[in-house]
């Protein structure tokens, strides 16, 4: 993250008990380093959370996806993608999307109004 250490560099080295760290002697004097540096770790954050995800909420049941659709704007646009609900119908339901014609839009709807359904014939 930080220059090589060379002769004339402005770093200086603080010995710690197992590692050395190297500390900037004027921390402001290097502001485009630390913002191009804080640019690297968002977007490598962000790529995490789309490659991450996905693949967390594959697994979920739909009480649990519906509850993650309620963390952040980003889980509530991965959670509502149509793949995911499409899979809790089928399991919950036995509903193949694919011979449904025209296919609902968005399938989280369709889940909602069959569970709707469900539970007004389980009430009477």
């Amino acid at each position: 993250l930080l220059p090589r250490e060379e002769e004339d560099s402005p770093l200086k080295r603080e010995e710690a008990e197992d590692c050395s760290i190297m500390v900037p002697l004027d921390f402001w004097s290097y502001p485009r380093m630390f913002i191009h540096v804080a640019q690297q770790y968002l977007v490598s954050a962000e790529k995490m959370v789309e490659d991450t995800v996905p693949t967390m909420i594959s697994y979920l049941d739909s009480s649990t996806l519906l509850a993650a659709a309620a963390v952040s704007h980003v889980w509530r646009e991965i959670a509502t993608r149509d793949e995911f609900w499409r899979a809790i119908l089928r399991d919950e339901f036995a509903v193949d999307c694919a011979a449904l014609d025209p296919p609902p839009r968005p399938m989280k709807r369709l889940w909602l109004q069959m569970r709707r359904a469900l539970r007004s014939l389980l009430v009477q």
